[in-house]
C-alpha cells in the first residue's frame, strides 16, 4: 500500500491521539500531556494512506551518549485495520532518517518485548547494546532501617542525577525526556524521589512498585527500596540495578554504548 511519511503536523494530532489511547490504554490526561511536552522534546511521524492517519512513531531528542545526539524512537502504533502492511516499520525508518538529516549519530529504543528487539534489528539495525537485571524485594523480608524518599521535580530529578553518575557512561537527559518520565510515573501511582544520597523513578503496576532507576550505593539499596515502597504503599518492589540478566535498550550502532553504560530512564 503507498503511503506518505512526514512530520506530524498540528492536524495530525487529535488521530495521532486517538490512536494512543487505543493502542496503549493510557489515560487522556497523559495523552494530552505528552503532546504539550512534545513540541520540546521531540517530534512525531504520521504515515498517511488516503490521507488519513495510519501509523505514527515518536522521536524524543535532547539526549548525548558519550557526546553524540542521540535520538529515541518511542510510541510506534499502526491502526488495526492497517497492520500487517509495514507502516509501523516505514514511520520508524522515517524517524530514523529524519533523525540522521538533523545530526543524531545514533538512534534507540527500548523494544517493549524480547521478540521486538529482533524487528528492530530488521527494521533499523540495531542491536542490544544497554543491559540491566532485577531485584525483587518484599517489605515483609525486610528489616534494618526505612530511608525516607520525598518528590522532586524533574529538573532536580537530572540535576542530581548527572552528579550521582559523574564519570560513568551513560545517557544525559534533556529536560523535555525528564518531564516526560515523571509524568509517566505519577499517572502509574508513583513519581521522581529523592532518597537519602540517590534518586529513584518508580511506578506502581498490578500492586508492585516498579523502580525504573534507582542511583545509591549498594549498601543502601535494601533501606531505600523499603523507604519507596513505604512511600507509595506497596508491599513489593521489582528495582532495576545494574547487571545483563535482559536488555534494556537496542541501539544502531550499538557499539556506541560500552559495556557497563548506564540508560536508566527508558519510559517503558
Amino acid at each position: 500500500m503507498n503511503a506518505e511519511y512526514r512530520k506530524y503536523a498540528p492536524g495530525d494530532i487529535p488521530a495521532m491521539k486517538a490512536l494512543w489511547a487505543d493502542v496503549f490504554g493510557d489515560s487522556r490526561e497523559f495523552i494530552d500531556g505528552f503532546f504539550r511536552l512534545l513540541p520540546g522534546a521531540g517530534w512525531g511521524v504520521a504515515a498517511l494512506c488516503g490521507g488519513e492517519l495510519a501509523a505514527m512513531a515518536y522521536v524524543l531528542s535532547g539526549i548525548s551518549v558519550n557526546g553524540n545526539k542521540c535520538a529515541y524512537i518511542y510510541a510506534v502504533a499502526t491502526r488495526e485495520e492497517f497492520r500487517g502492511l509495514g507502516l509501523g516499520a516505514g514511520a520508524v525508518r522515517k524517524c530514523a532518517e529524519l533523525a540522521r538529516e538533523e545530526g543524531c549519530a545514533v538512534v534507540c529504543t527500548s523494544p517493549a518485548d524480547l521478540p521486538l528487539y529482533g524487528w528492530y534489528g530488521k527494521v533499523l539495525g540495531t542491536a542490544a547494546a544497554a543491559f540491566v537485571s532485577e531485584v525483587r524485594l518484599e517489605a515483609e523480608g525486610l528489616s534494618g532501617p526505612v530511608t525516607a524518599a520525598e518528590a522532586v521535580s524533574y529538573a532536580e530529578y537530572n540535576r542530581l542525577r548527572e552528579t550521582l553518575l559523574s564519570g560513568t557512561p551513560h545517557a544525559v537527559f534533556s529536560d523535555g525526556f525528564a518531564a516526560i518520565e515523571e509524568m509517566l510515573c505519577r499517572a502509574y501511582g508513583g513519581g521522581l524521589c529523592k532518597i537519602g544520597g540517590g534518586i529513584a523513578a518508580c511506578y506502581v503496576e498490578d500492586g508492585v512498585l516498579c523502580v525504573r532507576e534507582l542511583l545509591c550505593r549498594a549498601d543502601e539499596l535494601r533501606s531505600c527500596a523499603a523507604g519507596l515502597m513505604a512511600r507509595f504503599g506497596c508491599a513489593s518492589a521489582a528495582v532495576r540495578v545494574a547487571g545483563r540478566a535482559q536488555p534494556l535498550i537496542a541501539a544502531a550502532p550499538a557499539a556506541a554504548l560500552p559495556e557497563g553504560f548506564v540508560w536508566g530512564l527508558a519510559l517503558d
